[in-house]
């Protein structure tokens, strides 16, 4: 009669040495998905959070400048008068615009027309 013989025995090494040496190592650790992010830690998640900031800001800062930047001197310049370099020289408040919309009683609706 054949005795059953395990796999450990064969080769001459018990349960445990093998249990160790199959452990996954560090490389093969699985990487986080969307599901195991929401369960980080709040510290690791600002982590993320602010590391995603610093690598965006460059973008951020470039688009601000090309974006917001003339924006906001169009709003500022747009009640004043200016000179030849475009720089403020006197504030006339909305008249400009109570005159294309012929706020001003005129009778010219010429830009009206032309909408």
């Amino acid at each position: 009669m054949k005795q059953h013989v395990s796999k450990y025995q064969e080769i001459g090494q018990s349960p445990s040495d093998t249990a160790v040496r199959d452990k996954p190592r560090h490389s093969d650790a699985i990487e986080y998905t969307a599901l195991d992010q929401r369960r980080l830690p709040a510290f690791k998640q600002w982590r993320n959070f602010v590391l995603a900031l610093l690598y965006l800001s460059p973008a951020l800062l470039i688009f601000a400048v090309f974006s917001y930047y003339p924006l906001i001197q169009a709003i500022w310049l747009s009640p004043h008068i200016t000179d030849e370099v475009g720089n403020a020289v006197r504030f006339i408040g909305l008249r400009y615009y109570a005159n294309i919309f012929n706020l001003g009683g005129s009778g010219g609706t010429t830009y009206l027309q032309s909408l």
